[in-house]
């Protein structure tokens, strides 16, 4: 695939993030990250900083990132981007928002950012409620 298309494709990027994905199963996870920032700023490029496909390679990356015990200060930090993304995608409200603020304020509690977090966690619980208030069909 390669061959037929420039290296910064968009279309490389969706088989590129699959690979990090596999790569980061079999527990090579230095080959699986240079694949995921290679999608991720690929992606950037093509689809805009704040577009849903970036979102979803960030989060790859955050998983193997967390996976090499990289810094939990840039995990937070990409954590909380795709947390924009996804308000910006899906609205305030939606069950995605939900799952990456739980994650977000799981960082946030590991690096001892009580103060910080408060506001998040309020956020949290509304919409676990609204959730579960919800009927399921």
């Amino acid at each position: 695939m390669l061959k037929a298309l420039p290296p910064d494709d968009q279309a490389v990027s969706f088989p590129m993030l699959h690979l990090a994905i596999t790569l980061y199963n079999l527990n090579q996870v230095e080959e699986a990250e240079k694949y995921a920032l290679e999608a991720l700023h690929i992606r950037e490029k093509a689809f805009g900083k704040d577009s849903l496909p970036v979102g979803e390679a960030l989060d790859c990356l955050v998983s193997i990132q967390k996976k090499q015990e990289k810094d939990d200060d840039k995990l937070l930090e990409h954590l909380k981007r795709i947390l924009r993304i996804q308000e910006k995608a899906f609205g305030s409200d939606s069950e995605q928002v939900m799952e990456m603020l739980k994650k977000v304020v799981h960082y946030m509690t590991r690096l001892g950012l009580k103060h910080e977090k408060l506001p998040l966690e309020r956020r949290l619980t509304h919409l676990r409620e609204k959730f579960k208030l919800a009927v399921k069909y």
